[in-house]
């Protein structure tokens, strides 16, 4: 496990995992709105803007589920919530640095939509302790893959990467029928041509 109990506090009450609470449909409207500075951030968990995007884009996700008022629908089967403490371990960063670009890029895509899944479990179901645990795992996971990409092709490449695979994950559904029902032979998105193939 990289982190440690002081971490709780900063995950639980600080501005920058707030968008990520915020997508939490179990908890008080007190906790999702809670943005406090002041606590500090643990190393492994910056950089803190990433924590803020993923947050964004799965509270989005959510939104947009809810006015269609149609249930998540997982793409991964990999993407299946884990809640030991393997979870709460590193990735080997050997085996990240061995990965093609296009499998680093799936692998956050899974590790995302891992995410999603855990913030709909209520920890009631888990054990707060034990949700906490896994749910801050996750974060760090898709730390590390960001920081694997910034290692392989630069800062600015490895944000736009980022945010493209968030922006498929926030409109997955949108753009697969624009896929389907184009007749121009438009390409999916680097992600997304993964996906189909994997």
């Amino acid at each position: 496990m990289w982190f440690v109990a002081q971490d709780y506090n900063f995950f639980w009450y600080s501005r920058w995992v707030q968008p990520l609470r915020s997508a939490c449909p179990w908890i008080s409207m007190q906790a999702r709105q809670m943005a406090q500075d002041g606590w500090p951030a643990p190393d492994w968990m910056r950089p803190l803007y990433v924590q803020r995007w993923v947050g964004q884009a799965i509270a989005e996700r959510l939104a947009r589920q809810a006015k269609q008022a149609t249930p998540f629908v997982p793409h991964f089967t990999d993407s299946v919530p884990c809640w030991n403490k393997t979870m709460t371990l590193p990735y080997d960063s050997k085996l990240l640095h061995a990965l093609p670009e296009l499998d680093v890029l799936w692998w956050w895509e899974v590790e995302v939509e891992r995410l999603l899944r855990m913030i709909e479990t209520p920890p009631s179901e888990i054990g707060e302790d034990r949700w906490t645990q896994a749910v801050m795992g996750v974060c760090g996971h898709l730390l590390q893959g960001y920081a694997e990409l910034k290692r392989r092709c630069g800062w600015r490449r490895a944000r736009a990467l980022l945010r493209e695979v968030l922006e498929l994950f926030v409109r997955w559904e949108e753009i697969q029928a624009e896929a389907r029902g184009a007749d121009d032979g438009t390409q999916l998105t680097l992600a997304c041509q993964q996906e189909a193939g994997g």
